[in-house]
């Protein structure tokens, strides 16, 4: 295969800064300068896929270990920081134990939980 030429890696990659401009991707650091922005999960997101994840029928554990989470970044120990977090605002209840962990359910369906994202 050919390698691309100078200016097809300029026109690319200048392409790609766009779009990653576009979608909040990228920070402004300084004159002509940009940064990969730091992205963080939201709340309701986080909460929206764990409840989603238990709903399908995984198990505690299953949950926190869920490839789905790895959309979002993250790894196992993120996983029990963010549940962590959802525990202190109410959402879940949240407990870990080396290994094993325990999450009980505040609301008993998606759509108790949408209504309490949608109102909070």
């Amino acid at each position: 295969q050919k390698p691309w030429s100078e200016t097809t890696i300029k026109r690319i990659s200048s392409y790609l800064m766009g779009c990653c401009a576009d979608y909040a991707l990228l920070t402004t650091t300084g004159r002509n300068q940009r940064s990969i922005a730091a992205y963080r999960i939201l709340p309701k997101v986080a909460a929206y896929l764990a409840y989603d994840l238990k709903f399908s029928g995984l198990g505690d554990n299953q949950i926190v270990s869920s490839s789905d989470w790895d959309l979002f970044g993250l790894e196992r120990a993120d996983v029990r920081d963010q549940l962590k977090r959802l525990s202190l605002q109410g959402l879940i209840i949240f407990q870990a134990a080396s290994d094993v962990v325990h999450i009980g359910w505040t609301y008993k369906s998606m759509e108790e939980l949408i209504d309490v994202s949608r109102c909070g």
